[in-house]
């Protein structure tokens, strides 16, 4: 989707998309083990992604990102909530941002071993991949 496109959907300029994370669950790693421990005091690794408008993940960077107020480098909503443009703009952001959210809600809907507490990314990245296939043998 270009920026063109995602102006039409959102009617925001030059925006190609959202960030947003999500925790994924993790065995307690033995070293640095509290390097793991996240705010909800589980252990979890911190995952990124960027998502268009229409929830494809992408690494697409030709324009602006929006994210919430955990990415001050981004385009943010606006903390003060006057009328008129700047209301209108966060009320587009708001709509935009959540297609990542429910980009996030897919993928875990659709995997759900990024719900179980794995011992490393290389083994939730395998369950992906193992899922996959045997979905691709069935069709």
């Amino acid at each position: 989707m270009t920026v063109h496109q995602c102006h039409r959907t959102t009617g925001l300029p030059n925006v190609i998309g959202c960030i947003d994370g999500t925790q994924i669950p993790i065995t307690a790693p033995a070293q640095n083990e509290g390097d793991y421990v996240n705010r909800k005091s589980f252990h979890s690794i911190n995952v990124q992604m960027h998502s268009n408008v229409s929830s494809i993940i992408t690494g697409e960077f030709d324009g602006y990102l929006l994210g919430d107020r955990g990415y001050p480098c981004l385009l943010t909503p606006y903390p003060d909530r006057e009328l008129g443009p700047q209301q209108h703009f966060n009320v587009a952001h708001c709509r935009t941002r959540a297609r990542v959210e429910m980009t996030i809600g897919i993928l875990k809907s659709r995997f759900q071993c990024l719900h179980k507490h794995v011992t490393s990314l290389w083994h939730v990245l395998f369950s992906i991949i193992l899922q996959l296939l045997e979905e691709s043998t069935f069709d």
